[in-house]
């Protein structure tokens, strides 16, 4: 039976590299893929911080959309 992790600090491994590379201390302590999340230093992860609502646009009537930030 496998044991729960409670360690995260370790972050993403390749799976492709690290997948089955037990004797390597890091491994015990990484995901292979964390989503919408974010390690902490202490070894514990914390949800991604999404959006919040602001407020209504000067044409909310109308159909809007987001246009992506392009520098330059």
């Amino acid at each position: 039976m496998d044991h729960p992790i409670n360690n995260f600090n370790g972050g993403e491994i390749n799976v492709e590299t690290m997948q089955h590379r037990f004797d390597i201390n890091k491994y015990n302590s990484s995901c292979a893929k964390i989503e919408n999340a974010l390690p902490l230093i202490s070894g514990g992860v914390r949800k991604m911080p999404g959006t919040y609502y602001v407020g209504a646009s000067k044409y909310s009537d109308r159909k809007s959309r987001l246009e992506p930030f392009v520098f330059n």
